[in-house]
């Protein structure tokens, strides 16, 4: 076998390598991510909670919070049904110390 042979066979294979290399890239970019993951039993029960909550009219915070502390609802899982509910935060109400209003919790319209 010729020298000439041999290179051009090894930049074939390295060229082969290439495409072979594009093609796996481009199909896993082309994966569909994986779907959401399922509501936990926590979260679940804090958006309840906050339906509940908030169905009568926006809440202060601190009131919710209280309120979630007392139902054993963890806080962590009340942010995040806060954020999937897409509860609306606002300052209003009655004036909390030093004249300022507090920070209240709505369901959106």
């Amino acid at each position: 076998m010729s020298r000439s042979t041999v290179v051009n066979a090894a930049r074939e294979l390295a060229a082969e390598a290439r495409r072979q290399a594009r093609r796996e890239a481009r199909q896993a970019r082309a994966t569909p991510k994986p779907a959401a993951k399922p509501l936990t039993e926590a979260r679940a029960r804090a958006q309840r909670f906050l339906r509940d909550m908030l169905a009568h009219g926006p809440k202060r915070v601190s009131d919710v919070e209280e309120a979630a502390e007392k139902a054993h609802v963890d806080l962590t899982a009340l942010t995040q049904a806060r954020g999937d509910l897409g509860v609306v935060t606002s300052r209003g109400g009655n004036t909390g110390a030093g004249n300022t209003l507090p920070v209240q919790w709505s369901l959106p319209s």
